[in-house]
Order: C-alpha cells, then sequence, then structure tokens
C-alpha cells in the first residue's frame, strides 16, 4: 500500500518517438527483438533504470524513456531497488554476475552512455510541490493504513463469530439423516 501511495505522485511521461529511437541506439537494441539490457534474455518488461522510491520516499526520479530499460523479470526483481552498477556486479541471486553473463563489460559500457544521455536533475517533490501538499499526501496514506488495521480487527470478529455459528448454521441447512436415506434408496425428495 505505502509502495502504491508513493508511486501515485510519479509521473509517467510518454517518450517521443526521437527519444525511443536515441534510447533504442545507445542502448544497441532492436525495437523490433527487445532485449533485457542487463543479460540480454528476451525482454518482459521495463526496469526503472534508477528506483523512483527508495525507504518508502520518492528519490526524485521520474516514470521517462531517460530512466526505463527493458529487462527480463529475472533481472528486474533481482535489482529491485538497488543501483544497477552494483547490482549487475554483485553476487546477488540472478544478477549478471552470478549467471555467468558474458560480456557483461560491454553491457556496462553501454549503460553508462545511456545514464549519461539520460543524465537528469532529480525532482525534489517537497520544493516543488510544497510541504504542506506532500504532509497531506502521508497524512492520507497514514489514515488509510489505520482503517485497514480497523478493518482487518474487524473482519477477524466476524471471522470468529462466524465459526461460532457455523456449526447451528450447518446443522439446520443439513436435511436430517433419514431423509438422505431416503433419497439414497429410492430417489425423488
Amino acid at each position: 500500500m505505502r509502495s502504491a501511495f508513493v508511486r501515485s505522485l510519479i509521473p509517467n511521461v510518454p517518450p517521443s518517438e526521437s527519444e525511443l529511437a536515441e534510447a533504442f541506439s545507445l542502448l544497441k537494441l532492436d525495437a523490433d527483438d527487445l532485449r533485457c539490457v542487463y543479460c540480454g534474455d528476451r525482454s518482459t518488461e521495463w526496469d526503472h533504470f534508477h528506483p523512483v522510491m527508495r525507504n518508502g520516499r520518492p528519490t526524485g526520479y521520474l516514470t521517462r524513456i531517460q530512466n526505463l530499460v527493458p529487462a527480463c523479470g529475472k533481472c528486474n526483481q533481482s535489482k529491485g531497488n538497488r543501483d544497477w552498477r552494483d547490482w549487475m556486479t554483485s553476487n546477488a541471486p540472478r544478477s549478471p554476475t552470478t549467471r555467468g553473463v558474458r560480456k557483461l563489460s560491454q553491457r556496462m559500457k553501454r549503460l553508462q552512455s545511456f545514464e549519461a544521455w539520460g543524465a537528469e536533475a532529480t525532482v525534489d517533490f517537497e520544493t516543488v510541490l510544497g510541504r504542506d501538499a506532500i504532509k497531506q499526501h502521508n497524512d492520507y496514506l497514514k489514515q488509510i493504513l489505520s482503517l485497514m488495521r480497523e478493518a482487518e480487527a474487524h473482519s477477524k470478529a466476524l471471522r470468529s463469530a462466524l465459526l461460532d455459528e457455523l456449526p447451528y448454521v450447518l446443522q439446520e441447512k443439513k436435511p436430517s439423516l433419514w431423509r438422505r436415506l431416503w433419497r439414497l434408496l429410492f430417489g425423488g425428495r
């Protein structure tokens, strides 16, 4: 919930055709056969090259082509919100190093070029939107989380009450043993 709430602040800026072409050129990708920039497997999703949130707060990076790269699910999930360089060369499960991806230094050079092209100043959300607006947004999250805790406690009480009554409810709904036997032997009602 917290992640969705923070991500709801982050704008999605659609790329122009020329931006897409430049990104693909820098990454040496074929638009008709997108491959994971980290390992070369078939791309299944887009990864935020620089995380848009960390520790429950926006990092200042946006969702725009300068911060998006094609990735496979293994790499995207393994990378998480880590720095791409540290992750690629780490022994993290499913990192390119751990998986023995070939030509890793070439991939990293392409990613460095992409990073330089897309070097963007991060956005300080508090400065742009105002401290009060961000505080109000965070207060909404606190209220929602509090209501969710209340609703879960209420649901737990209702489940408990239902379980207490279940034997009686089911017994009323059960046909008598004789009725069931009658149906088995003679059919019908």
